[in-house]
């Protein structure tokens, strides 16, 4: 998105919004600790599940960049339930037909409790899903 903009193919950058399981990310909880950098969680903490297992690991590779292009955007991160996955995945699949993966609805579940604390104004946003064969 930076590219994008320096190059002048978009007029602003977006926001970046992260959301994950309680606890079980490194950048969501440098975001929501005020930490400078992300740190390691302790691996023996970290419980997958069906539903949040692409979204959980005790340490990020690139977490550091991502946690900046998060502030940078003047962005936010929020913890999501296995519960609030499954919703959203379940209300997509019903209203819309489209087949997504409950993980991938993490960053929109960001952006909808974004939204809930204070309403965003009128504008374009998009959420990248991923989806399964069916």
């Amino acid at each position: 998105f930076l590219s994008l903009h320096r190059r002048g193919k978009t007029s602003r950058m977006p926001r970046f919004m992260a959301g994950s399981s309680y606890h079980k990310n490194p950048i969501v909880q440098a975001f929501l600790k005020n930490n400078e950098r992300c740190e390691d969680l302790v691996p023996g903490k970290v419980r997958e599940t069906s539903v949040n297992e692409p979204l959980v690991n005790w340490r990020s590779i690139d977490g550091d960049v991502a946690l900046q292009a998060i502030r940078e955007s003047r962005g936010s991160a929020h913890h999501v339930s296995d519960r609030r996955m499954m919703t959203l995945s379940k209300l997509l699949r019903d209203k819309e037909g489209l087949h997504v993966l409950p993980a991938s609805t993490a960053g929109l579940a960001s952006l909808l409790a974004w939204h809930a604390q204070a309403p965003l104004p009128g504008d374009r946003y998009v959420a990248i899903l991923t989806g399964r064969k069916q």
